[in-house]
């Protein structure tokens, strides 16, 4: 009789002693819980793999893309040690130039020649915007194109010569968005911040101009 009492006592103490432990370890795993989540809260979450670079659709070398009042078509890229008049701000840099053929549709002139194209994933850029635009056909500097008159324009980049010269460059092709009613100040066309579309054009070497 004695012999199952204590039995039965020495069940009930394990089973309050094991509700105990499980009380106790629930709490200190919500206590645990709920510090990591103010701490991943004060530095912007757990981390987690960046999103790739937004690049637009894929377009093939001498397609036509459609940026509503201009169209453009990469066809080239070269390489240069020398360009004409122009200057590297470091000797052993090279010139990486994108050409394409940009015609304007709209009724005006367009003078945001500056913001069609960019090189992303270049690396040694000196610039982001290209260092000079020029017109493929004589070498002089361009600010402006006018519609319905094609032209190939040549879009100049420095690139570091500490760099290697790129087999293929990704050339960007950004448009624009219209705004109906723009906030005051801001203008009715906005350049977008990701491109329409991405070209991968091979690099030729070319010669000295």
């Amino acid at each position: 009789m004695l012999a199952a009492v204590s039995d039965m006592g020495d069940g009930i103490v394990r089973q309050a002693f094991g509700e105990l432990v499980e009380t106790v370890f629930r709490k200190v795993y919500y206590v645990i819980a709920a510090g990591l989540v103010a701490v991943t809260g004060a530095f912007g979450g757990l981390k987690t793999a960046p999103p790739p670079p937004a690049e637009g659709r894929s377009a093939a070398v001498g397609e036509s893309v459609d940026c509503g009042r201009w169209n453009v078509a990469l066809t080239d890229v070269k390489s240069f040690t020398t360009l004409g008049d122009l200057h590297l701000k470091q000797d052993g840099n090279r010139w990486l130039v994108a050409i394409a053929k940009i015609t304007i549709t709209y009724d005006t002139s367009m003078n945001n020649l500056g913001a069609m194209l960019r090189l992303p994933e270049v690396k040694g850029l000196t610039t982001v915007e290209p260092d000079r635009i020029i017109l493929a056909r004589d070498g002089n500097t361009i600010q402006r194109l006018h519609p319905n008159m094609p032209e190939r324009v040549a879009f100049v980049w420095e690139q570091a010569g500490t760099e290697p010269m790129p087999t293929s460059v990704p050339v960007a092709v950004v448009c624009e968005t219209h705004d109906d009613d723009p906030a005051p100040g801001l203008p009715e066309y906005q350049a977008d911040t990701d491109p329409t579309a991405t070209v991968v054009v091979p690099v030729v070497a070319g010669a000295t101009k």
